[in-house]
């Protein structure tokens, strides 16, 4: 059986400590080992961070997530109402080109990428869906 945590918070850094110590508590509770804990974090840092930071633009909103754990996965979909933007689109950084060079930007989302096993999005009814995927194991 699936077991699913649900928080819907404003769209604010202030509110990210606090999100994660729930998520990592609620995973903790499934039975996750530590490293994915910490690479969920670390995921949903970076993805809230940049929902409030480049799609609200401190103008506000909320963001809702979802975590779902199953047998063998952590599922998590975070759900936001900024302008239609799909983060899975960006080509991966440039880390090789001279600091003088490089385009900023983009590292957040190759950060999601490395630490989650699925990410996909989509925009439906004004709505930003963002979902990350990891497979786990418990115990």
């Amino acid at each position: 059986m699936a077991a699913d945590l649900e928080r819907t918070v404003p769209g604010e850094i202030r509110e990210l400590p606090g999100l994660l110590d729930a998520i990592a508590g609620f995973l903790r509770e499934e039975g996750l080992r530590r490293d994915d804990i910490t690479g969920v974090q670390i995921a949903v840092d970076e993805a809230f961070s940049n929902i409030v930071t480049h799609g609200y633009r401190g103008e506000g909103g909320t963001v809702t997530l979802r975590c779902r754990v199953s047998p063998g996965e952590a599922e998590i979909i975070l759900v936001d109402h900024a302008p239609p933007f799909d983060p899975t689109t960006l080509p991966p950084p440039d880390l090789e080109s001279d600091l003088a060079h490089r385009h900023p930007g983009g590292i957040g989302i190759s950060l999601i990428r490395n630490f989650m096993d699925g990410v996909s999005y989509e925009y439906r009814s004004g709505r930003n869906i963002l979902t990350l995927k990891k497979r786990v194991t418990t115990g």
